[in-house]
């Protein structure tokens, strides 16, 4: 896989609500946007090297991860998704849209999950909650 510029990572659940997270790199700068479904979406300019920072960071907890995580025996619980592409965000969702399975888009890596998790998922969990809280 190239260059990955963007990130993006999802999680909620029917009771609990929704919250994505994504950075997209830009050449002088890092764009940072949180949503949550109680709240207004917010945007944030870091750094052009948080987004290595950051990806480096996603990078060593998921690098052992497959692609779909899925337990049918929950029911109303919890999706997430991690994904990482090559593509701009506006590229990566334009593809989306086009395709059946983002996994299926050369220069795109997704781990997703329902009710199922990684071993290491909590890290994960644990690293984007720090990211959100110290926007």
């Amino acid at each position: 896989m190239g260059q990955v510029n963007y990130i993006f990572y999802s999680i909620g659940g029917y009771f609990g609500g929704h919250e994505t997270i994504y950075l997209e790199r830009g050449e002088i700068e890092t764009k940072l946007s949180l949503r949550h479904w109680m709240k207004e979406p917010e945007t944030k300019s870091k750094p052009v090297d948080y987004f290595d920072e950051v990806l480096a960071d996603i990078e060593k907890i998921i690098k052992k991860w497959d692609a779909e995580y899925f337990d049918p025996d929950v029911i109303d619980g919890t999706q997430w998704e991690i994904l990482l592409s090559t593509h701009s965000k506006e590229e990566t969702d334009r593809l989306a849209d086009e395709t059946e399975k983002i996994e299926d888009i050369t220069g795109v890596r997704v781990s997703s999950g329902s009710n199922d998790y990684p071993k290491n998922f909590r890290k994960l969990e644990k690293y984007m909650e720090r990211l959100r809280d110290g926007y």
